[in-house]
């Protein structure tokens, strides 16, 4: 029998969020979070930076502990919420939470009832009206365009930056031309969870946004690591692209390189965005991939 556990806020549920954004390409829409400390309940952002408001959803939990937050909206009908449930969750259903306001909850208890009839409710304290200081978590979902996107920037980051003078049109690059083109297995192309790229020492005093290449042509097949959107505070997610293979037996060690693409701050920008290009000093251990030198 499903266990529904249904929480309570007592903030007015007719109000919308001032910041819904849409995803690119078909991508879902980043979905914005506040830790409640055993789930992730869904919000959105105000006009207020920093700022963001409970909205009405339920968080389905299946039996893979993997969370599906469904947004609820006034009017909604019972075939529209289980064709989002149907669309989101693909296993068996744990439980579920439901968050809205106190003059909606019977409305979409009902609805609940029509997906699950045999629910059992257990009532959660409220959340008090007011401000609360909270963490938040954004989640995003991408499709398969994005990796097109970052194989062909670490694609044209080697040819522009290659030691051996490729052009792009080698054989040995058939594979991945291809899947920038026409998209394919994203595996066949993505190594799985290299390191993220730090600064060096040296380079960490910088407050500046950047994005990180880093490329190595000592080996087959040739990889470009790509991590965009390095924050002062922390680090992006990183990919290592497998771009093809090398037609030539001799292998250097020294063909490893790497830049910083740094962005100006907001007072000194020239135009909309502006920045400049760094070399990147690499040190090459023999037991992993590339790691930037610490010194």
């Amino acid at each position: 029998m499903l266990r529904d556990f249904v929480g309570l806020t007592s903030k007015r549920s007719r109000r919308r969020g001032k910041g819904r954004s849409k995803g690119a390409q078909g991508a879902p829409a980043p979905e914005r979070t506040v830790d409640t400390g055993d789930h992730f309940q869904l919000v959105d952002r105000t006009t207020t930076p920093g700022d963001v408001e409970p909205v009405d959803h339920i968080v389905v939990r299946d039996k893979n502990g993997d969370d599906h937050r469904i947004r609820l909206f006034d009017g909604m009908r019972l075939e529209q919420l289980k064709e989002r449930l149907a669309t989101r969750v693909k296993v068996p259903i744990e439980d579920a939470r439901l968050h809205c306001g106190d003059q909606d909850f019977s409305k979409y208890l009902d609805l609940m009832r029509g997906v699950w009839p045999n629910l059992k409710v257990q009532e959660l304290p409220a959340t008090e009206a007011g401000t609360h200081r909270v963490l938040g978590r954004v989640y995003f979902s991408v499709t398969e365009r994005y990796f097109q996107a970052i194989a062909k920037i670490a694609f044209h980051y080697l040819l522009i930056h290659t030691r051996r003078g490729f052009s792009g049109t080698e054989p040995g690059f058939g594979y991945i031309r291809e899947f920038i083109v026409n998209g394919g297995a994203v595996d066949q192309f993505f190594a799985p969870s290299p390191k993220p790229i730090s600064p060096p020492l040296s380079l960490r005093k910088d407050t500046r946004w950047c994005h990180v290449l880093i490329a190595n042509e000592s080996a087959n097949p040739i990889c470009v690591q790509v991590q965009l959107f390095t924050s002062p505070s922390g680090t992006g997610t990183p990919y290592q692209v497998m771009l093809g293979q090398l037609d030539s037996a001799i292998l250097v060690p020294a063909y490893v390189y790497g830049h910083r693409y740094l962005y100006d701050p907001p007072e000194n920008r020239r135009g909309r965005y502006s920045g400049e290009v760094r070399d990147l000093p690499i040190l090459r251990l023999p037991s992993d991939f590339w790691v930037p030198s610490t010194s």
